[in-house]
């Protein structure tokens, strides 16, 4: 069975909060989530808040958005989201894949670097780390060492840079 995820809508004008079930490949996708339908109540289609629960990075999700420049997990931030270190054995697949696109490669060697980024120690910053999830992608940095001469790096922060490049050996390009 197909899992399926929650999405609602409030309507702007009355108030009513419409809901409904999508497939979990739609709720992965930002174009897919795209409700259009107006209010089930009064018929308006302006609204105050809408969302949806979305489903955690799989091989299913990852396969069709490798694929498709069209498809965005998020428009913003789609490597913040990828970062995690639960995901580090997806995202070294898929950016080693030849399928995957480049620009979607681009975003995984990004959300790579996150995971070192969020799991490194900062005496400004009280969050939670795991050393090992910061280990495992510095490893698979490393392994993957040749896929950074193939890719434009510079989607990725200098702020991730200069934290991450110099415990994978590496300097930051430089748009001169």
């Amino acid at each position: 069975m197909k899992e399926e995820h929650s999405q609602y809508k409030t309507c702007k004008a009355c108030g009513h909060t419409d809901e409904r079930a999508i497939s979990e490949l739609d709720a992965a996708f930002e174009e897919r989530r795209i409700w259009s339908d107006p209010c089930s109540k009064c018929g308006s289609k302006d609204i105050s808040s809408s969302g949806s629960s979305m489903p955690s990075v799989n091989r299913a999700v990852l396969e069709e958005w490798s694929r498709n420049d069209e498809l965005m997990i998020l428009s913003q931030d789609e490597d913040l989201i990828l970062g995690e270190g639960e995901n580090l054995p997806l995202l070294e697949e898929f950016l080693r894949k030849e399928t995957t696109l480049p620009s979607k490669k681009v975003t995984l060697l990004s959300a790579i670097c996150v995971v070192v980024y969020d799991n490194t120690p900062d005496e400004d910053d009280d969050k939670e780390i795991n050393d090992e999830f910061a280990r495992n992608a510095i490893d698979v940095l490393v392994r993957n060492e040749s896929i950074f001469a193939e890719l434009d790096d510079t989607y990725i922060c200098d702020y991730i840079k200069d934290v991450v490049y110099p415990k994978i050996g590496k300097s930051k390009k430089t748009n001169t």
